[in-house]
């Protein structure tokens, strides 16, 4: 063997060798799973990505009176976030429970477009109409417009409608920056790789870091100028007690980065009881960046419509907001004289 030769087979081997390191550096050391993970969130934050399609099911799972009931949920749909503060919705929504041998189940459609959330009961649950304080065939694939609006002028609400400015692309861009940064998760586990729906991904455990979703939300508040005290931290903080220790596995596609499936199991406590709701959860992400086409049902009732409906069907009145005739208001009220009425000092 040659000089040359053996420089040449040596300098391939070397070539090999560092090719081979470099893989392994790329995949064990740059691709380590809290770097994939946190190229999944920058991705699902990002301008670039902001359609996509969701199909979930849920199952909850528990006991009353001593009867156990299952119920299921599954909802499928679209949505579209490319107006980042107005993000469009639409979703069909199919659920049943079972309990005492028996099941009932119903449909719907949701839509969310702003401020404002549209329903419609495409299938009737199949419980027994007597039992209902409403006829609900009169509002059977009948479009049902929820707003603000709605609730301010029917009970008194105060309005929910954003009188705030708009977020500048500066706290736009800073909201985006900070579900990048922010480590959601405080323990990070590499399982085997799989594929869902044909697309290759990584695969892990993780834990949700409680901590880290509340300074999360305080600093979003922050940048959005809006208030978040010490109470509201109290309130979630109190409501993560009714929680196990929450864990979900992910699938993350190799090639692009971004989230295609979740699922977890977790237990709800029940307050003052020793009771516990089981849930089962599954949520499978596709067509990201494909057209999504949410629009305004035209045809869409308001609830002072329906309920104007309802009132005139059952007292004859002309307007929401009318007395009917039928009704008497009393001069005044008699106290009986045997209620003990407690005094104050």
């Amino acid at each position: 063997m040659t000089k040359s030769v053996k420089i040449i087979i040596v300098s391939v081997l070397g070539v090999g060798i560092i090719g081979a390191g470099g893989f392994l550096g790329y995949k064990y050391i740059y691709k380590t799973p809290k770097k994939v993970v946190a190229a999944m969130q920058k991705n699902l934050s990002s301008k670039e990505n902001t359609t996509f399609h969701y199909d979930s099911k849920m199952t909850f799972t528990g006991e009353t009176e001593d009867q156990p009931y299952e119920l299921e949920l599954n909802i499928k749909g679209d949505i579209d976030s490319s107006d980042f503060e107005n993000p469009k919705t639409k979703n069909d929504i199919t659920g049943s429970i079972e309990t005492s041998g028996i099941t009932f189940s119903g449909k719907l459609e949701a839509r969310t477009i702003k401020n404002d959330f549209y329903l419609k009961i495409k299938e009737i649950p199949n419980i027994p109409l007597e039992t209902l304080p409403y006829d609900l065939t009169a509002l059977e694939n009948q479009w049902i417009k929820i707003s603000s609006s709605d609730l301010t002028g029917l009970y008194g609400i105060e309005s929910v409608d954003k009188d705030d400015e708009e977020l500048t692309d500066a706290q736009e861009e800073e909201l985006r920056k900070l579900v990048y940064e922010t480590e959601f998760f405080s323990e990070i586990e590499a399982l085997e790789s799989e594929e869902i729906e044909g697309v290759k991904c990584y695969h892990y455990k993780v834990t949700l870091d409680k901590d880290a979703l509340i300074e999360y939300l305080e600093k979003s508040a922050e940048i959005t100028d809006q208030e978040f005290t010490s109470s509201d931290k109290k309130d979630i903080e109190e409501l993560f007690d009714y929680f196990d220790k929450l864990t979900a596995e992910i699938w993350i596609g190799k090639k692009d980065n971004l989230l295609y499936q979740i699922e977890s199991k977790f237990n709800i406590k029940i307050p003052d009881t020793k009771d516990k709701i089981g849930v089962n959860l599954t949520l499978t992400l596709s067509s990201y960046n494909e057209e999504v086409k949410i629009e305004e049902p035209s045809d869409a009732k308001s609830i002072e419509d329906i309920m104007t409906e309802y009132l005139q069907s059952f007292y004859g009145t002309e307007s929401l907001y009318e007395t009917p005739d039928s009704y008497e208001i009393p001069d005044s009220y008699e106290i009986p004289e045997d209620l003990d009425v407690p005094t104050f000092p």
